[in-house]
């Protein structure tokens, strides 16, 4: 038997999670608790110790929008900024009518043989190394 706050040296593996973070991009906020950027998490344990990591999903969304410091895909409760390339029209449509959808794959992972993948409620899904959390080009 083990007192309560000991790891046992006979359980190894790692534990996967897929969120939401990352709710500030410059001076733009995300305004719902789902639109964060995804972020994977790794828990591994081996020897009665645990370790920590985790990395941003790299969709395209991703890179875009911190490259350009800012929110640039609409999400589940946010609505990206109308580009000011538009005509005044097109600007105030893009209130009511959604662009493409974000390949901002946050919600959850799945595994299918040795391989998983990032999902989200889009159809976009994205490979993860599950030991370096690295991200694969969608599919």
């Amino acid at each position: 038997m083990f007192s309560a706050g000991e790891i046992p040296d006979w359980l190894t593996g790692s534990f996967l999670r897929n969120g939401p973070a990352g709710y500030e991009l410059g001076r733009e906020n995300y305004n719902h608790f789902f639109d964060g950027l995804g972020l994977l998490h790794r828990w591994h344990i081996n020897n009665g110790s645990v370790t920590y990591q985790n990395k941003f999903v790299r969709s395209e969304s991703f890179n875009e929008a911190v490259g350009r410091n800012r929110v640039l895909a609409g999400e589940f409760g946010t609505r990206s900024m109308p580009d000011p390339c538009k005509s005044m029209y097109e600007q105030f449509m893009s209130y009511f009518v959604s662009g493409d959808q974000s390949d901002n794959d946050l919600v959850s992972l799945f595994r299918v043989g040795e391989e998983f993948y990032a999902t989200s409620e889009t159809n976009y899904i994205r490979k993860i190394d599950p030991r370096t959390l690295d991200s694969a080009k969608h599919k």
